[in-house]
């Protein structure tokens, strides 16, 4: 048994070739399926996925740095503990803010344009190293203590 294309594009399942009957590989040479058209992102869509990429920056440098997230960084704002205080301030000062000031401006000014689309991880990124290259200050004893 198999499939067959009757003349009208009917599939039909036969146990051999009618006349004037096509094969599937046949039928799909000539007729290929139409993709699914694609459904446009809602802007909230976009705004997740992009904010998605920019936290995933922040908390690779976190990372980078001995901390589980930029969220579990910037939590040790309020802390006790100098070095991590310092290393929060700083990460806040010189990579937080300045990161999302620039990403937020880049996605407005797309959605200003109807141009709401998501670049690309790398594209993202690179567009990110330009314009808000990371740094981390080092942390010594001397600089909290005034010693």
């Amino acid at each position: 048994m198999g499939i067959f294309y009757s003349p009208a594009g009917n599939a039909e399942v036969w146990a051999s070739r009618p006349a004037g009957y096509l094969s599937e590989a046949e039928w799909l040479a000539g007729n290929p399926p139409v993709p699914e058209p694609e459904t446009q992102k809602t802007v909230e869509e976009i705004i997740a996925e992009y904010d998605a990429l920019v936290e995933r920056r922040l908390s690779a440098w976190a990372k980078l740095h001995g901390y589980m997230s930029a969220d579990r960084l910037l939590s040790y704002q309020n802390s006790t503990i100098p070095r991590w205080k310092f290393e929060a301030d700083n990460f806040r000062a010189l990579c937080w803010d300045p990161t999302w000031a620039w990403a937020q401006s880049y996605l407005n000014a797309g959605l200003a344009q109807g141009n709401p689309a998501v670049p690309a991880w790398e594209t993202l990124e690179a567009l990110l190293d330009e314009h808000v290259p990371l740094s981390w200050p080092e942390y010594t004893e001397t600089e909290q203590t005034g010693a």
